[in-house]
Protein backbone atom coordinates (compact mmCIF):
# COMPACT_ATOMS: atom_id res chain seq x y z
CA UNK A 1 0.00 0.00 0.00
CA UNK A 2 3.11 2.32 0.00
CA UNK A 3 1.97 5.10 -2.53
CA UNK A 4 5.57 5.17 -3.40
CA UNK A 5 5.39 1.40 -5.22
CA UNK A 6 2.43 2.93 -7.70
CA UNK A 7 4.18 6.27 -8.57
CA UNK A 8 5.31 6.09 -11.97
CA UNK A 9 8.60 8.02 -12.03
CA UNK A 10 9.07 10.63 -15.10
CA UNK A 11 12.38 11.56 -13.97
CA UNK A 12 15.63 8.86 -13.37
CA UNK A 13 15.61 7.85 -10.07
CA UNK A 14 18.20 5.16 -10.52
CA UNK A 15 17.23 1.66 -8.52
CA UNK A 16 14.70 3.38 -6.38
CA UNK A 17 11.76 1.15 -7.61
CA UNK A 18 14.14 -1.86 -7.82
CA UNK A 19 15.43 -1.63 -3.78
CA UNK A 20 11.71 -1.41 -2.99
CA UNK A 21 11.39 -3.83 -4.63
CA UNK A 22 13.95 -6.10 -2.75
CA UNK A 23 13.68 -4.81 0.70
CA UNK A 24 10.79 -7.40 1.94
CA UNK A 25 13.00 -10.50 0.40
CA UNK A 26 16.02 -8.84 2.03
CA UNK A 27 14.64 -8.42 5.26
CA UNK A 28 12.88 -11.89 5.53
CA UNK A 29 16.39 -13.40 4.19
CA UNK A 30 18.29 -11.50 7.28
CA UNK A 31 15.23 -13.26 9.57
CA UNK A 32 15.90 -16.84 8.38
CA UNK A 33 19.53 -16.19 8.74
CA UNK A 34 19.50 -15.07 11.91
CA UNK A 35 19.25 -19.24 13.14
CA UNK A 36 21.92 -19.58 10.90
CA UNK A 37 25.54 -18.48 11.44
CA UNK A 38 27.36 -20.36 9.01
CA UNK A 39 24.73 -19.37 6.20
CA UNK A 40 24.85 -16.13 7.19
CA UNK A 41 28.78 -15.86 6.52
CA UNK A 42 28.43 -17.44 3.59
CA UNK A 43 24.98 -14.75 2.55
CA UNK A 44 25.91 -11.27 4.00
CA UNK A 45 28.53 -11.16 0.93
CA UNK A 46 25.54 -12.15 -1.86
CA UNK A 47 23.25 -9.65 0.15
CA UNK A 48 25.52 -7.04 -0.13
CA UNK A 49 26.43 -6.81 -3.70
CA UNK A 50 22.95 -7.47 -4.69
CA UNK A 51 21.50 -4.08 -3.04
CA UNK A 52 24.58 -1.78 -3.36
CA UNK A 53 24.00 -3.24 -6.98
CA UNK A 54 20.09 -2.37 -7.46
CA UNK A 55 21.35 1.25 -5.60
CA UNK A 56 24.14 2.07 -4.15
CA UNK A 57 21.56 4.23 -0.83
CA UNK A 58 21.06 0.68 0.00
CA UNK A 59 24.07 0.88 2.32
CA UNK A 60 22.05 2.65 5.07
CA UNK A 61 19.26 -0.34 4.51
CA UNK A 62 22.74 -2.90 5.17
CA UNK A 63 24.15 -1.43 7.79
CA UNK A 64 22.04 -1.92 10.60
CA UNK A 65 20.90 -4.85 9.12
CA UNK A 66 23.53 -6.89 9.18
CA UNK A 67 24.58 -5.21 12.50
CA UNK A 68 21.28 -7.22 13.94
CA UNK A 69 22.93 -10.63 12.34
CA UNK A 70 26.05 -9.62 13.62
CA UNK A 71 24.86 -8.93 17.00
CA UNK A 72 22.30 -11.81 17.03
CA UNK A 73 25.08 -14.32 16.63
CA UNK A 74 27.72 -13.44 18.57
CA UNK A 75 25.06 -12.83 21.68
CA UNK A 76 24.84 -16.49 22.55
CA UNK A 77 28.36 -16.15 23.23
CA UNK A 78 28.77 -12.64 25.00
CA UNK A 79 30.34 -14.42 28.44
CA UNK A 80 32.44 -16.73 26.46
CA UNK A 81 34.60 -13.96 24.74
CA UNK A 82 37.13 -16.87 23.04
CA UNK A 83 33.97 -18.81 21.64
CA UNK A 84 33.01 -16.04 19.42
CA UNK A 85 36.67 -15.17 18.17
CA UNK A 86 35.88 -17.94 15.03
CA UNK A 87 32.81 -15.83 14.03
CA UNK A 88 34.08 -12.50 14.49
CA UNK A 89 37.01 -13.31 12.14
CA UNK A 90 34.53 -15.22 9.91
CA UNK A 91 32.48 -12.02 9.42
CA UNK A 92 35.10 -9.64 8.90
CA UNK A 93 37.04 -11.66 6.97
CA UNK A 94 33.40 -12.04 4.87
CA UNK A 95 32.62 -8.20 4.92
CA UNK A 96 36.74 -7.21 4.26
CA UNK A 97 36.07 -9.17 1.14
CA UNK A 98 33.29 -8.35 -0.09
CA UNK A 99 34.47 -4.17 0.63
CA UNK A 100 37.24 -4.99 -1.42
CA UNK A 101 35.24 -6.58 -4.39
CA UNK A 102 33.31 -3.63 -4.76
CA UNK A 103 36.22 -0.95 -4.96
CA UNK A 104 37.79 -2.95 -7.53
CA UNK A 105 34.94 -3.37 -9.82
CA UNK A 106 32.69 -0.29 -8.60
CA UNK A 107 33.86 2.16 -6.31
CA UNK A 108 37.61 2.69 -7.95
CA UNK A 109 35.73 3.64 -10.93
CA UNK A 110 34.93 7.11 -10.31
CA UNK A 111 33.09 9.39 -8.12
CA UNK A 112 29.47 8.37 -6.66
CA UNK A 113 26.29 10.35 -6.20
CA UNK A 114 27.39 11.40 -2.75
CA UNK A 115 31.29 12.14 -3.25
CA UNK A 116 31.10 15.86 -3.21
CA UNK A 117 32.68 18.54 -0.55
CA UNK A 118 30.29 18.44 2.50
CA UNK A 119 28.52 21.25 3.29
CA UNK A 120 27.35 21.48 7.12
CA UNK A 121 24.51 23.85 7.95
CA UNK A 122 21.30 23.29 10.24
CA UNK A 123 22.44 20.09 11.54
CA UNK A 124 19.37 19.94 14.28
CA UNK A 125 16.99 20.58 11.95
CA UNK A 126 18.59 17.90 9.71
CA UNK A 127 18.37 15.43 12.37
CA UNK A 128 15.03 16.36 13.24
CA UNK A 129 14.06 15.45 9.41
CA UNK A 130 16.37 12.07 9.61
CA UNK A 131 13.96 11.19 12.81
CA UNK A 132 10.71 12.06 11.09
CA UNK A 133 11.62 10.56 7.86
CA UNK A 134 10.55 6.94 8.32
CA UNK A 135 7.09 8.43 9.01
CA UNK A 136 6.78 10.72 5.95
CA UNK A 137 7.97 7.72 3.91
CA UNK A 138 5.38 5.58 5.25
CA UNK A 139 2.28 7.71 4.61
CA UNK A 140 3.61 10.19 1.86
CA UNK A 141 3.59 13.23 3.98
CA UNK A 142 6.98 14.15 2.55
CA UNK A 143 6.13 13.88 -0.94
CA UNK A 144 2.61 16.22 0.15
CA UNK A 145 4.83 18.39 1.52
CA UNK A 146 7.27 18.73 -0.96
CA UNK A 147 3.93 18.90 -3.67
CA UNK A 148 2.45 21.46 -2.04
CA UNK A 149 5.66 23.81 -1.46
CA UNK A 150 6.15 23.43 -5.31
CA UNK A 151 2.54 25.21 -5.83
CA UNK A 152 3.75 27.85 -3.41
CA UNK A 153 7.20 28.22 -5.05
CA UNK A 154 9.33 27.50 -1.85
CA UNK A 155 11.95 24.79 -1.38
CA UNK A 156 10.80 22.14 1.14
CA UNK A 157 14.43 21.00 1.28
CA UNK A 158 15.11 24.46 2.84
CA UNK A 159 11.67 24.39 5.13
CA UNK A 160 13.20 20.75 6.73
CA UNK A 161 16.66 22.41 7.13
CA UNK A 162 15.33 25.70 8.97
CA UNK A 163 12.09 24.60 11.01
CA UNK A 164 13.91 21.81 13.36
CA UNK A 165 11.22 22.93 16.30
CA UNK A 166 8.10 21.27 14.26
CA UNK A 167 9.82 18.51 13.06
CA UNK A 168 11.34 17.16 16.02
CA UNK A 169 7.33 17.99 17.91
CA UNK A 170 5.90 15.93 15.09
CA UNK A 171 8.91 13.29 15.23
CA UNK A 172 7.80 13.22 18.87
CA UNK A 173 4.38 12.68 18.33
CA UNK A 174 4.57 9.84 15.27
CA UNK A 175 7.27 7.51 17.40
CA UNK A 176 4.55 8.02 20.95
CA UNK A 177 2.09 6.88 18.12
CA UNK A 178 3.67 4.39 16.24
CA UNK A 179 5.18 3.00 18.90
CA UNK A 180 2.21 2.07 21.07
CA UNK A 181 -0.49 1.17 18.62
CA UNK A 182 1.75 -0.11 15.95
CA UNK A 183 5.22 -1.31 17.29
CA UNK A 184 4.30 -2.49 20.50
CA UNK A 185 1.64 -4.98 19.57
CA UNK A 186 4.39 -6.92 17.97
CA UNK A 187 5.75 -10.51 19.42
CA UNK A 188 9.07 -9.86 21.30
CA UNK A 189 11.60 -10.82 18.27
CA UNK A 190 9.70 -9.00 16.20
CA UNK A 191 9.53 -6.17 18.24
CA UNK A 192 13.20 -5.79 18.57
CA UNK A 193 13.86 -6.39 14.81
CA UNK A 194 11.51 -3.38 13.87
CA UNK A 195 12.89 -1.11 16.14
CA UNK A 196 16.41 -1.64 15.22
CA UNK A 197 15.57 -1.19 11.80
CA UNK A 198 13.98 2.05 12.16
CA UNK A 199 16.38 3.65 14.98
CA UNK A 200 19.34 2.56 12.87
CA UNK A 201 18.53 3.63 9.41
CA UNK A 202 17.06 6.89 11.25
CA UNK A 203 20.66 7.32 13.39
CA UNK A 204 22.96 6.26 10.03
CA UNK A 205 20.59 9.26 8.46
CA UNK A 206 21.04 11.95 10.97
CA UNK A 207 25.19 10.90 10.95
CA UNK A 208 24.77 11.67 7.26
CA UNK A 209 23.32 14.85 7.08
CA UNK A 210 25.14 16.26 10.39
CA UNK A 211 28.62 15.41 9.16
CA UNK A 212 27.62 17.43 5.66
CA UNK A 213 27.46 15.15 3.23
CA UNK A 214 25.98 15.71 -0.32
CA UNK A 215 22.12 14.32 0.24
CA UNK A 216 19.07 15.48 -0.79
CA UNK A 217 16.61 16.11 2.36
CA UNK A 218 14.03 13.48 1.15
CA UNK A 219 12.42 11.01 2.83
CA UNK A 220 12.57 8.59 -0.03
CA UNK A 221 15.85 7.95 1.20
CA UNK A 222 13.96 5.70 4.01
CA UNK A 223 11.25 4.35 2.10
CA UNK A 224 12.78 1.00 2.05
CA UNK A 225 12.44 0.86 5.72
CA UNK A 226 9.54 2.59 6.00
CA UNK A 227 8.15 -0.86 4.76
CA UNK A 228 8.26 -2.04 8.71
CA UNK A 229 6.18 0.54 9.25
CA UNK A 230 3.33 -0.41 6.97
CA UNK A 231 3.19 -4.11 7.84
CA UNK A 232 3.22 -3.41 11.75
CA UNK A 233 0.21 -1.18 11.06
CA UNK A 234 -1.23 -4.31 8.83
CA UNK A 235 -0.86 -6.65 12.03
CA UNK A 236 -2.18 -3.65 14.38
CA UNK A 237 -5.50 -3.51 12.31
CA UNK A 238 -5.82 -7.24 12.89
CA UNK A 239 -5.64 -7.10 16.85
CA UNK A 240 -6.20 -4.29 18.00
CA UNK A 241 -9.19 -2.70 19.51
CA UNK A 242 -12.36 -1.68 17.44
CA UNK A 243 -11.91 1.74 17.86
CA UNK A 244 -7.63 1.50 16.89
CA UNK A 245 -8.72 -0.94 14.17
CA UNK A 246 -10.84 1.56 12.17
CA UNK A 247 -8.38 4.70 12.63
CA UNK A 248 -5.62 2.27 11.37
CA UNK A 249 -7.52 0.90 8.39
CA UNK A 250 -8.50 4.47 7.79
CA UNK A 251 -5.08 5.61 7.51
CA UNK A 252 -4.01 2.96 5.52
CA UNK A 253 -7.03 3.20 2.83
CA UNK A 254 -5.83 7.00 2.58
CA UNK A 255 -2.15 5.99 2.12
CA UNK A 256 -3.41 3.85 -0.99
CA UNK A 257 -5.80 6.04 -2.27
CA UNK A 258 -2.66 8.77 -2.35
CA UNK A 259 -0.48 6.28 -4.06
CA UNK A 260 -3.55 5.68 -6.78
CA UNK A 261 -3.83 9.32 -7.30
CA UNK A 262 -0.49 10.16 -7.53
CA UNK A 263 0.29 7.14 -10.02
CA UNK A 264 -2.95 8.83 -12.36
CA UNK A 265 -1.82 11.97 -12.04
CA UNK A 266 1.96 10.94 -12.86
CA UNK A 267 0.52 9.19 -15.77
CA UNK A 268 -1.34 11.87 -17.08
CA UNK A 269 1.59 14.45 -16.93
CA UNK A 270 4.17 11.60 -18.87
CA UNK A 271 1.50 11.94 -21.62
CA UNK A 272 1.17 15.14 -21.91
CA UNK A 273 5.30 15.40 -22.67
CA UNK A 274 6.22 16.30 -25.69
CA UNK A 275 10.10 15.47 -25.19
CA UNK A 276 10.69 12.22 -25.58
CA UNK A 277 13.93 11.28 -26.41
CA UNK A 278 15.61 9.51 -28.96
CA UNK A 279 16.03 6.26 -26.69
CA UNK A 280 12.14 6.63 -26.56
CA UNK A 281 12.83 8.16 -22.74
CA UNK A 282 10.71 10.90 -21.36
CA UNK A 283 13.06 13.95 -21.16
CA UNK A 284 11.99 16.08 -18.16
CA UNK A 285 14.66 18.42 -17.61
CA UNK A 286 16.00 18.42 -21.58
CA UNK A 287 12.97 19.85 -23.92
CA UNK A 288 12.24 18.92 -27.43
CA UNK A 289 13.86 22.13 -28.93
CA UNK A 290 17.21 21.36 -27.05
CA UNK A 291 16.73 17.69 -28.02
CA UNK A 292 15.93 18.87 -32.13
CA UNK A 293 19.09 20.87 -31.36
CA UNK A 294 21.42 18.67 -29.96
CA UNK A 295 20.68 16.46 -32.57
CA UNK A 296 21.86 18.38 -35.39
CA UNK A 297 25.31 19.13 -33.99
CA UNK A 298 25.89 15.64 -33.06
CA UNK A 299 24.47 14.03 -36.30
CA UNK A 300 27.68 15.29 -38.55
CA UNK A 301 29.95 14.18 -36.05
CA UNK A 302 32.30 11.00 -37.02
CA UNK A 303 31.66 8.06 -34.10
CA UNK A 304 34.07 8.06 -30.75
CA UNK A 305 35.16 11.47 -32.21
CA UNK A 306 33.89 14.02 -29.43
CA UNK A 307 33.13 14.27 -25.82
CA UNK A 308 29.98 15.28 -24.54
CA UNK A 309 28.99 16.81 -21.26
CA UNK A 310 25.61 15.69 -19.21
CA UNK A 311 24.70 17.26 -16.38
CA UNK A 312 22.25 14.91 -15.69
CA UNK A 313 22.07 10.96 -16.18
CA UNK A 314 18.87 10.68 -18.14
CA UNK A 315 19.96 12.99 -20.72
CA UNK A 316 22.84 10.83 -21.62
CA UNK A 317 20.30 8.31 -22.77
CA UNK A 318 20.31 11.05 -26.01
CA UNK A 319 23.62 9.71 -27.15
CA UNK A 320 25.34 6.67 -27.78
CA UNK A 321 28.08 7.18 -30.64
CA UNK A 322 30.30 9.54 -28.67
CA UNK A 323 32.74 9.26 -25.71
CA UNK A 324 30.27 10.63 -22.66
CA UNK A 325 31.45 13.01 -19.41
CA UNK A 326 28.13 12.21 -17.06
CA UNK A 327 27.92 13.82 -14.07
CA UNK A 328 24.53 15.03 -11.10
CA UNK A 329 25.54 18.90 -11.67
CA UNK A 330 22.05 19.83 -12.90
CA UNK A 331 21.01 19.12 -9.39
CA UNK A 332 23.65 20.50 -7.70
CA UNK A 333 24.46 24.24 -6.43
CA UNK A 334 27.81 25.72 -6.78
CA UNK A 335 28.91 24.74 -3.54
CA UNK A 336 28.17 21.13 -3.52
CA UNK A 337 29.28 20.36 -7.24
CA UNK A 338 32.42 18.38 -8.03
CA UNK A 339 35.67 19.91 -8.09
CA UNK A 340 35.78 18.82 -11.81
CA UNK A 341 39.52 18.18 -13.75
CA UNK A 342 39.54 16.78 -17.57
CA UNK A 343 42.90 16.99 -18.91
CA UNK A 344 43.22 16.05 -22.93
CA UNK A 345 42.15 17.15 -26.47
CA UNK A 346 39.71 15.81 -28.49
CA UNK A 347 38.73 17.29 -32.13
CA UNK A 348 35.17 18.47 -30.24
CA UNK A 349 33.75 19.23 -27.11
CA UNK A 350 29.96 19.65 -26.45
CA UNK A 351 29.00 21.01 -22.87
CA UNK A 352 25.16 21.50 -22.00
CA UNK A 353 24.41 24.25 -19.84
CA UNK A 354 20.82 24.81 -18.77
CA UNK A 355 20.10 27.98 -18.07
CA UNK A 356 19.68 28.49 -14.60
CA UNK A 357 23.23 26.71 -14.24
CA UNK A 358 24.81 29.36 -16.98
CA UNK A 359 23.54 31.98 -14.37
CA UNK A 360 24.28 30.85 -11.22
CA UNK A 361 28.41 30.08 -12.51
CA UNK A 362 27.86 26.19 -12.46
CA UNK A 363 28.57 26.48 -16.17
CA UNK A 364 31.60 28.57 -16.03
CA UNK A 365 32.98 26.19 -13.41
CA UNK A 366 32.20 23.37 -16.08
CA UNK A 367 34.18 24.80 -18.57
CA UNK A 368 36.90 25.66 -16.79
CA UNK A 369 37.37 21.81 -15.62
CA UNK A 370 38.30 21.02 -19.14
CA UNK A 371 42.26 22.50 -18.79
CA UNK A 372 43.25 21.78 -21.92
CA UNK A 373 40.51 24.54 -23.77
CA UNK A 374 41.20 27.83 -22.53
CA UNK A 375 38.14 30.25 -22.69
CA UNK A 376 38.72 32.31 -25.67
CA UNK A 377 38.01 28.93 -27.68
CA UNK A 378 34.02 27.99 -26.57
CA UNK A 379 31.60 29.56 -28.77
CA UNK A 380 28.02 28.79 -27.83
CA UNK A 381 24.35 28.30 -28.96
CA UNK A 382 21.26 28.67 -27.17
CA UNK A 383 18.15 26.67 -27.61
CA UNK A 384 14.96 25.36 -25.75
CA UNK A 385 16.46 26.70 -22.39
CA UNK A 386 20.08 25.15 -22.78
CA UNK A 387 23.01 26.87 -23.36
CA UNK A 388 25.56 24.35 -26.01
CA UNK A 389 29.19 25.25 -25.80
CA UNK A 390 31.17 24.13 -28.15
CA UNK A 391 34.70 23.87 -28.47
CA UNK A 392 35.97 22.28 -31.96
CA UNK A 393 38.85 24.47 -32.74
CA UNK A 394 43.01 24.49 -31.54
CA UNK A 395 44.13 26.80 -29.02
CA UNK A 396 45.77 29.14 -30.22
Amino acid sequence: VQWHTLQQFGHFRGGEVLIEAATPWLFGCAWRLRERPQATLLAAPVIVVVALWLKLSALVLLVPLLGALFLWHSWPDRRRPWARVPWLLGFGMAMILTGIGLHMTFFRLGPTPAAAPPIVDYPIGLASFAALSPWLAATGLGSLVGRICWWFGQDSEAIWRTFALPSSVIGVAAWWWGWRHWIRPLASPLRYAVMWMLTGNVALMAFLYVRGSTISVEDRHLRPVATLIILAAAYAAATATPVLRRVTQIAMLLIAAYGLGAAAQRSVALARLDSRGAADFCQQQFSSAAQSHFRQLTAPLAPRTAIIYFPSAEIAFEDSRQRRIISDDLTRDTRSMRQHRWQGRVPYVLAMIRDDMEADGRGAAIRAAFVDYPAYIWRSERAGGWWFWIADRPPG
